[in-house]
């Protein structure tokens, strides 16, 4: 065999590990870059309390977000749909939360499709837990007593 063809055989798979390590990398890191208006507006966290009290829920338009949990999600080049964490959402006056949920043996885990959500951006972080969610929305409620949260879970 000659030279040149050991360096076509090594070379190939070197180049192929090269390109698809280049493009996790890039897919891991490009959503790091993306940033949304942090600016408050005033008066979402309480929003509710305004509303008339013989309104049925049925007649209000609830803001809401998909894949809500999804902020710190794995693979966040696919998988991230949101700007903010639920704690956030809450604060900026959305009111529904469209949470996926997988049943392990510690507790139901957040998804979005085949990827886990993450209490953190790191890839150390936790697994983010239903727990947690709901702890995060009692406190917000505790807060804000006039408010109220519909989940819609899958």
């Amino acid at each position: 065999m000659t030279k040149k063809n050991i360096r076509i055989i090594v070379g190939i798979p070197a180049g192929l590990i090269a390109v698809v390590l280049a493009a996790a990398i890039i897919l891991t890191v490009i959503p790091l870059f993306e940033k949304a208006d942090k600016t408050p507006v005033e008066g979402s966290q309480e929003w509710m309390k305004k509303l008339d009290n013989e309104k049925y829920i049925s007649d209000v338009i609830l803001p809401g977000t998909h894949d809500s949990a999804s902020y710190y999600a794995a693979l966040p080049f696919f998988s991230r749909c949101q700007d903010f964490g639920i704690g956030e959402q809450l604060q900026k006056g959305f009111r529904y939360l469209d949470i996926r949920l997988d049943a392990e043996d510690d507790g139901l885990h957040l998804v979005h499709g085949f990827t886990k959500c993450r209490n953190g951006l790191m890839p150390w972080s936790g697994d983010l837990l239903l727990s947690t969610v709901l702890d995060e929305c009692y406190a917000f409620l505790n807060e804000h007593p006039t408010e109220f949260i519909v989940f819609a879970i899958k």
